[in-house]
């Protein structure tokens, strides 16, 4: 075991976590599923969970902003970044009343989506944007296209150029290289929210930014198990149409850092 260190892991279901004391300096071992940090001590299994540790990295931790914070997928984004040890952001129009992790490593950002001045400061000096931008299903709610246009054109002006976002399953192509949405058999419940997805996208793949865009089926609010399937612009196979918020945001944090699905939709499943 580490002396002296705090350290995480996830298990199956579930987050297990140990405190530990720190010693001075504070160093941090952090482990989530796919996520390997490194310390300079011997440590072992915990859990009977395989936990590989090696020298530990010291470079400048990443400043990443989460816009949706206070949403189901937002909210994963925010613990698992912090558990990552990154510096985090979150953004929104309630993030002081929302049930957000209580961490030194946490700024809250209290702000308007819309309001271009408040986005740009929050956005300047990032080095990650993550949009879990959410709303009303019925497209009456523009959410998701507006404010990822501002967001958009605000990381442009704060010369930050990458971006992971979440939409929906829609939006990927189908066999014939159409898209699923536009498919005679598409429900049609899910065509309005659908529509904002497709803007949200079309205003991504003009941007010049680096740029990924998440496909998610439907979100079981449950915790990251790293049971995930993915694939670039078509829906995973075998795809289950499900996929845990916790899947969603450890997936979009090691985007942030593999950077495989650069430029392109990604279709996910549990």
């Amino acid at each position: 075991m580490c002396r002296g260190l705090r350290v995480y892991s996830i298990q199956i279901n579930s987050i297990a976590t140990q405190a530990l004391p720190v010693l001075p300096p504070p160093i941090v071992c952090i482990c989530i599923n796919q996520f390997h940090f490194y310390c300079k001590y011997e440590c072992e299994f915990l859990h009977n969970q395989k936990i590989f540790f090696s020298t530990f990295n010291k470079k400048k931790a990443m400043q990443v902003i989460v816009f949706g914070a206070t949403g189901s997928v937002g909210k994963q984004l925010v613990k698992q970044a912090l558990y990552k040890g990154y510096k985090v952001k979150a953004f929104g129009r309630n993030v002081f009343t929302a049930d957000l992790p209580k961490d030194d490593n946490l700024e809250l950002v209290q702000g308007a989506l819309f309001d271009e001045k408040e986005v740009y400061n929050a956005i300047k000096g990032c080095d990650v944007v993550l949009s879990a931008l959410g709303g009303a299903a019925d497209g009456t709610d523009v959410t998701r296209s507006l404010g990822i246009k501002n967001i958009i054109k605000q990381m442009q002006k704060a010369n930050v150029k990458r971006i992971i976002a979440v939409g929906g399953m829609g939006i990927l192509n189908a066999a014939d290289d159409t898209l699923l949405i536009d498919a005679p058999d598409y429900p049609p419940q899910y065509i309005p929210v659908g529509r904002e997805h497709l803007k949200a996208y079309e205003a991504l793949k003009t941007s010049g930014l680096d740029w990924t865009f998440v496909c998610c089926p439907d979100l079981i609010d449950a915790e990251a198990t790293g049971e995930f399937i993915t694939n670039a612009d078509y829906p995973p196979n075998p795809n289950k149409y499900q996929i845990n918020t916790g899947n969603v945001a450890l997936f979009m944090l090691n985007e942030a850092v593999k950077n495989e699905y650069v430029q392109h939709r990604v279709g996910i499943s549990n």
